[in-house]
């Protein structure tokens, strides 16, 4: 070692003297030259470090000291001081004494003729990963030689060497992954892959270069099992792009990324499940209760085969690992900002990821908070996980393991030990570093500049579904009312709404309603047009009021579980059913109640009923009113934006519905064709005959609103291919929208 180099002794991975010791704090000693000779400092441990029996807080390195470490009789360090050249020194430390335990044997699995791996107990190797389906696999050989892997329909697949397979002959040396656990195939057996104390996530060269903006450049470092490495830096950095790389969204423009030894991009269906990722924003829907939002999150991210008992146990499990216990039954919204923060990370922990990334997790929260959920952070590395923690807090960066620091233009400024961070920033605080980076990040002298980046950075295609759609479907719903159900400002709101608009539409028109007027004014019921308005603004309202909000509130919730599985169209489709079940029901009271007690048409067109006709005109332009809303609310940023929106599209479709009398006419019958509104006026009039009601006749009738079946019928099927059309259209943009 140098004499500009330092050197950390400790329990942890990620130092550059790693001593496997229970005795030694992660962080143990640290080794530095100043001035003119090699220093040893104790970092301050509950152990100490001693020399010569003596306990030692800081003393200068002579040739040949033994230092004992966690105890005067702990594991004992010596230290040799060497010449170089006249003015060089070079320090030398070796191990005489460790007692780091022994190393957990490797486990074995010989091969019989037919061997079934799963989570069910009737299997031959039985695994306890929930993430495997009860009957996963088999390995077969006809010959007790070559042997064969055939996966039995499992619900995450069986992959070998990356690659998802449903019959494969095996080779000597491949990988057979079977939900969270890997197997060497060595001829005769199994072997267990997984290296001691887990793997290392390793980011080597990575660029991003999205619309010729370079994001990242040359960006490398590891991630050791179990640490904690915090990511700080200035806006702009690519912090955020950093961890779209390593979550799976972005494939970078140059350089790699791997895990375990494999490239984790090309690699991401086999190993996605091993990676958990925890955005700034909730990742649940907070008027559930943490158990209850839990227990919905195991049905959407466990295989389908998997029994509720074992759904139920692991939830209860990461609760109390969390510390949630006492809170389990709250509501998410009634939880502080730290309890709140578990509760998303109890979430990712229900499939036990072996890398725990974490978005601004303390974003928001006062010093305290701020201090617990790192000490939470360094729990989780303690318990066997690599923590990734992207954070702008620089207060409590001493729990963690390593500190990578970010410099505007993507570059790394530093990577290594939070306590010489500062000295190899050339900073005295925080406020001098960050300026020192903002230099640095403009140099354009510490990285090279390759060709390779040229190439965009593309983003990942989406992991295919562990679940059945329809079973998906069935969980979504149960969770969309449940949600709703607790929300009691908007379950309020969905009850109100109808009343409200019923009461317009009561008093709107004159005691003729929808029916004939007197013979001594012609039969005329001049009145009819402004409550059919009424009925028209209504259903347009209640539609899109119901639904053009719910894409864009959920927007950070729906794209995490699509990376896990889920299935966009589900997810579109439990929106659609819940909202207009919820609409039709809205719809169909408010109707009732608009012409309650006041004459309509004796009988329809088509049924038997002209209220039927009326109420199944009303209920289909609700309904679609829920999908306008829907794809509005797939466009907006924020909800704030969605509800000017609202206002927008539901004056547009009453306007140019033919309900309001217009300055020129021809403007409601040339753009009315693409407004719905406008087929369901048309409807609505040729139901009540609406021409006879205004005294319209010859050239002054609208074509539209004729009482005949066909007008009444090619209205309500052009209506009818709006509500398909746009059914299609929110199904579709809900897939390809993009996650950042």
């Amino acid at each position: 070692m140098d004499e500009s180099d330092t050197a950390i002794v400790g329990r942890s991975d990620s130092v550059e003297i790693t001593i496997k010791h229970q005795k030694l704090s992660r962080h143990h000693l640290l080794f530095s030259f100043e001035k003119d000779s090699w220093t040893a400092r104790d970092l301050e441990t509950p152990n100490g470090t001693f020399l010569d029996n003596q306990r030692i807080t800081e003393i200068a390195v002579t040739d040949g000291a033994s230092f004992a470490l966690g105890g005067s009789v702990g594991p004992t360090l010596t230290v040799s001081v060497l010449k170089k050249r006249k003015t060089d020194t070079v320090i030398n430390a070796g191990l005489q004494q460790v007692g780091t335990g022994t190393k957990p044997s490797q486990r074995r699995y010989n091969l019989s003729a037919r061997v079934r791996i799963g989570r069910d107990s009737a299997n031959d190797l039985v695994l306890g990963d929930l993430e495997a389906s009860r009957f996963h696999c088999e390995i077969t050989t006809a010959d007790g030689q070559n042997h064969e892997v055939i996966d039995l329909g499992s619900a995450n697949g069986t992959y070998v060497n990356g690659a998802q397979v449903k019959r494969r002959r095996l080779s000597v040396g491949d990988l057979v992954t079977v939900g969270g656990e890997t197997f060497t195939y060595t001829g005769g057996a199994l072997e267990d892959a997984a290296s001691e104390g887990g793997p290392s996530l390793i980011v080597d060269g990575v660029g991003v270069v999205i619309g010729g903006s370079k994001l990242l450049s040359e960006v490398s470092f590891e991630l050791k099992p179990s640490s904690l490495t915090a990511v700080i830096g200035p806006s702009g950095a690519g912090k955020s792009t950093l961890l779209s790389v390593l979550t799976g969204e972005l494939t970078p423009s140059a350089g790699t990324v791997s895990f375990a030894g494999r490239d984790l991009l090309q690699n991401f269906n086999e190993l996605r499940s091993r990676l958990g990722f925890v955005p700034q924003s909730d990742l649940l829907h907070t008027n559930l209760t943490v158990r209850s939002a839990l227990r919905f999150g195991a049905d959407l991210r466990f295989p389908r085969d998997v029994s509720a008992a074992e759904k139920a146990q692991r939830v209860e499990k990461v609760i109390s690992d969390l510390g949630l216990s006492k809170r389990a039954d709250l509501r998410i919204d009634r939880l502080s900002g730290g309890q709140r923060k578990r509760t998303s990370v109890a979430l990712e922990l229900l499939t036990e990821p072996l890398v725990l990334m974490l978005d601004e997790p303390t974003s928001g929260l006062d010093p305290g908070l701020d201090r617990q959920v790192m000490n939470l952070l360094r729990k989780l590395a303690d318990e066997g996980r690599t923590v990734l923690v992207v954070t702008h807090s620089t207060a409590n960066l001493d729990v963690c393991d390593d500190v990578l620091v970010m410099a505007p233009g993507g570059e790394v400024a530093y990577f290594g030990s939070p306590l010489t961070v500062l000295n190899a920033l050339e900073a005295n605080d925080w406020s001098e570093a960050f300026d020192n980076i903002g230099q640095l990040g403009t140099s354009g002298t510490r990285r090279r500049r390759t060709e390779s980046r040229i190439r965009e950075a593309q983003e990942i295609p989406k992991p295919s579904r562990s679940q059945p759609w329809a079973y998906q479907l069935s969980v979504l719903i149960r969770r969309y009312w449940a949600v709703i159900l607790t929300d009691k400002p908007y379950l309020t709101f969905l009850a109100a709404l109808p009343v409200v608009l019923a009461l317009v539409g009561f008093i709107v028109g004159d005691e003729l309603g929808l029916g004939e007027g007197d013979d001594a004014d012609f039969g005329w019921n001049l009145q009819a047009r402004s409550v059919l308005l009424i009925v028209i603004l209504a259903a347009a309202f209640m539609g899109s009021a119901s639904s053009i909000q719910e894409l864009v509130k959920e927007r950070d919730i729906f794209h995490r579980e699509r990376s896990t599985g889920l299935s966009a169209s589900a997810y579109v489709t439990s929106k659609i059913v819940v909202l207009g079940t919820i609409v039709v029901a809205q719809s169909v009271f408010f109707t009732l109640f608009t012409v309650l007690d006041r004459p309509v048409p004796d009988r329809g067109l088509v049924f038997e009923s002209s209220v039927l006709e009326i109420v199944t005109t009303v209920a289909l332009l609700s309904f679609v009113g829920v999908l306008l809303g829907l794809v509005v609310s797939n466009f907006a940023k924020t909800s704030e934006i969605a509800l000017p929106a609202l206002v927008v599209i539901t004056m547009l479709q009453v306007v140019l519905s033919g309900a309001v009398p217009l300055r020129f006419d021809s403007l409601a019958e040339s753009l009315g064709l693409v407004n719905p509104a406008y087929w369901a006026m048309n409807s609505l009039s040729a139901t009540i005959d609406l021409n006879a009601l205004m005294g319209y006749s010859g050239s002054d009738e609208v074509l539209g609103w004729e009482a005949t079946v066909t007008s009444w019928t090619y209205s309500m099927g052009v209506l009818g291919f709006f509500a398909v059309f746009l059914t299609a259209t929110v199904l579709v943009l809900g897939s390809m929208k993009k996650s950042r």
